[in-house]
């Protein structure tokens, strides 16, 4: 029984890595695990579940840190689990070299009893990953903190990826921010990280549901983003049904959706008991984890919950899978908590919850919703997914024009197709020289293109139209001696002609690259277009 179950999974994988190499180019499966080297593992919490079936995750953490010869790397915010200490204490003894990052605001007494050293993360926010990698080739992710509680007592995801050593080792500099491009590439799998690429996140996750054909279920411990909220309720409206389960006690955008939403769609509280009390305490008990489950083909998850919080500030990673086997095992998840769990019924609108003017802008095959509060002095919500910031600056746009309703959010559409080859370029342009004369600037390309648009992220796309000059194989594109000047501003450039579009970005030597042209930049990537560093010019 148990050869037969692994031949069906290895036909199940095969099957869908044939389909994904035929679709690799579409929405979002730009970062699908490309080899199924995954192994997925749940915590299973539960007054009545056998002690061997709760710790497996536990025990498969103690094998890893046991077999490590040379190294072990580690990442997260909590980690207090005793024998894991002792593991790791008898690994230092054999040789094995520590690594290990941790939040800045907690104390880590365990660990210094048994003189593991944990350095203090120094950035922003909350140092959320879950993450351990063992010689460089072996790396486990989760949802959950490494204690005994919330490897035991919570409801949370875990997986396991085999890495090449040089993946490993890209892997630590994304965690350790000597890479900040936000998006991290291996044969075993791809990892977003937030906050330098938070938005992606985002705007993955409701580009997801906005695309979600018939059902949406997901494990969430936190939600506070309106935009997801949102979502979730214009996908319940057109049919699909949305299933969400929450932690006790549930956040306000919960409660509200759990109102919300429309029929068959439904809201549930988890009710995991399995908790201890130490010195008045409680641990255990959660749910924890932050799953998205759409259409029962893809998989999101990661350490990223619902707020703005995890988005801008904290260090947070997340991915999807779409290996069919594997999402049947998230699904069986869900279900699995699903009946430990009871239905809300909200009679009652949560206390303190905004109401918003919704502008939505439909751009590059995605919805970006910029939120307007109806209420207060700062009207603008940094909740607003995208590039709808800038985008509204560029337009002008006030958050006027709306609908009177009592609905919570009222949306209307807003033209914004100056802004379009912005969001649909993918490769850059093949620049083979620039040139700075008396009276004009030259950008030398192999071939015409005679339409460039310029956006400095504050005011409307600039179109320019360059002389063309056709000279053997190249084509020199002259502009105004000035145009040198704003690109050391900080710019990013679209040109069009007939062999396609083509896109550069330019920043001033010594300044930090504009947010705009790094969210950019950073979709490019994740859509499957080739990442190109800007042009620095002195200022």
């Amino acid at each position: 029984m148990k050869l037969l179950r692994i031949l069906v999974s290895i036909m199940l994988c095969f099957s869908c890595q044939t389909k994904e190499s035929k679709t690799v180019g579409t929405e979002f499966l730009q970062f699908l695990n490309p080899v199924a080297q995954e192994k997925i593992l749940f915590s299973y919490p539960g007054r009545d579940i056998p002690e061997e079936k709760k710790k497996e995750v536990h025990r498969t953490i103690l094998r890893l840190i046991q077999e490590a010869k040379v190294s072990i790397d580690g990442y997260f915010y909590s980690f207090n689990d005793l024998e894991m200490l002792i593991a790791l204490r008898e690994a230092t003894n054999r040789g094995v070299m520590l690594n290990l990052i941790g939040d800045r605001e907690e104390e880590y007494e365990e660990a210094k009893k048994f003189s593991i050293p944990i350095r203090k993360w120094n950035e922003s926010g909350i140092h959320h990953v879950k993450v351990l990698i063992f010689d460089k080739t072996k790396a486990f992710f989760g949802t959950g903190n490494f204690s005994g509680h919330g490897l035991i007592r919570d409801n949370n995801a875990y997986w396991v990826w085999n890495l090449k050593e040089e993946e490993g080792n890209r892997l630590i500099e994304h965690l350790e921010l000597k890479q900040k491009s936000g998006d991290f590439r291996s044969s075993a799998g791809n990892l977003i990280f937030a906050p330098e690429a938070g938005k992606q996140i985002q705007d993955i996750l409701v580009d997801s549901i906005e695309k979600a054909k018939f059902q949406i279920q997901f494990l969430i411990f936190t939600h506070y983003d309106p935009v997801i909220s949102y979502a979730l309720l214009r996908a319940s409206r057109r049919g699909v049904k949305v299933e969400g389960i929450y932690n006790q006690p549930i956040n306000p955008e919960g409660q509200w959706l759990s109102k919300h939403l429309s029929f068959p769609s439904q809201i549930y509280l988890e009710e995991n008991e399995d908790f201890e009390i130490r010195n008045g305490v409680f641990y255990g008990g959660l749910l924890h984890h932050k799953t998205m489950i759409i259409d029962n083909t893809n998989v999101l998850v990661g350490s990223y919950n619902y707020t703005v919080s995890a988005r801008d500030d904290n260090r947070e990673l997340f991915t999807s899978f779409q290996n069919p086997a594997i999402v049947q095992e998230f699904a069986r998840e869900w279900a699995r908590v699903k009946s430990h769990s009871r239905t809300l019924n909200s009679e009652d609108n949560p206390e303190d919850m905004h109401s918003y003017n919704v502008t939505e802008y439909a751009l590059g095959g995605e919805t970006f919703f910029g939120l307007w509060r109806r209420k207060g002095n700062s009207p603008w919500d940094k909740n607003s997914s995208g590039l709808s910031s800038e985008i509204r600056l560029s337009l002008a746009h006030d958050g006027r024009g709306f609908l009177e309703s009592e609905e919570r959010f009222i949306s209307k559409s807003e033209t914004a197709t100056e802004f379009e080859s912005l969001f649909r370029v993918r490769e850059p342009l093949p620049i083979q020289s620039l040139r700075l004369n008396p009276t004009s600037y030259d950008i030398v390309l192999p071939t015409p293109f005679p339409d460039f648009s310029v956006w400095d992220g504050k005011t409307k796309p600039v179109q320019l139209r360059p002389n063309i000059i056709l000279v053997e194989n190249r084509a020199i594109h002259r502009f105004p001696a000035s145009f040198r000047a704003e690109l050391a501003k900080g710019q990013f450039v679209v040109a069009q002609g007939e062999g396609g579009a083509g896109y550069f970005c330019s920043m001033g030597v010594g300044r930090n690259l504009p947010k705009f042209i790094e969210y950019l930049l950073q979709r490019i990537s994740r859509k499957g277009g080739e990442r190109r560093d800007c042009l620095l010019f002195s200022i």
